[in-house]
């Protein structure tokens, strides 16, 4: 900060007037002001070195896309399979009893809630895996019972359950993804308020210098 004698000698300076620097309060303050004016540059050249690295730190954790991926192997292994029944294995055309029919039916809109048909970044399966769960049993199951012997359709239901199961051992991954999500936004919250911080008093050091220079010149 600017002390008021060294404004004073600032006025003097821009005035026009002959400073008598052997004059030993005027020595004294050309003294103070280039030590200070030199504690000022290194500190600047400090801020900036610290400058360098919070924005670095700001960038990888303003990138929300950064946090760990979930494995999703199991869950698109099972959905992979129960596809393959489900559509090419148990084709309408080989439905021949109703109970084939309320069953397939049922695992048709089954598969339309649980098995999502766009294409998600990571960090937007962590969300939507939260919605899905939701829908596992939301469908009434049919009243019919399934044949013993309809061995397609006992292995599509088990295929359903092994997709819920892997669903939510996702969901509780997400727990932790939650934690990091809101960890990420933290940092890189601090990181950005810091950068501001460092960026005013970088400025207001550069501007002080620039007076000390002015007056030094003199």
């Amino acid at each position: 900060m600017v002390t008021l004698a060294q404004q004073s000698l600032l006025a003097l300076v821009r005035s026009g007037a002959t400073i008598d620097k052997s004059d030993p309060v005027i020595g004294d303050q050309l003294y103070s002001i280039n030590m200070t004016r030199r504690n000022y540059l290194e500190r600047i050249r400090v801020l900036r070195s610290d400058l360098g690295r919070t924005i670095s730190r700001a960038h990888q954790y303003s990138n929300i896309r950064n946090i760990p991926r979930v494995n999703y192997y199991m869950t698109n292994t099972v959905t992979d399979e129960l596809s393959t029944h489900l559509f090419d294995l148990l084709p309408w055309s080989s439905v021949t009893t109703p109970s084939q029919a309320a069953w397939k039916e049922y695992f048709h809109a089954l598969y339309d809630l649980l098995v999502p048909c766009d294409s998600y970044d990571h960090v937007g399966s962590l969300i939507n895996v939260h919605d899905i769960v939701k829908y596992h049993d939301v469908l009434e199951v049919p009243t019919v019972p399934i044949d013993p012997k309809d061995r397609e359709l006992h292995i599509i239901k088990g295929l359903f359950d092994s997709l819920k199961k892997e669903q939510l051992n996702t969901l509780r991954l997400v727990g932790d993804v939650k934690f990091q999500l809101n960890e990420s936004l933290r940092h890189a919250t601090h990181a950005q308020m810091e950068t501001v911080r460092i960026h005013n008093e970088i400025r207001i050091l550069t501007d002080e210098v620039k007076l000390f220079s002015e007056i030094l010149k003199a």
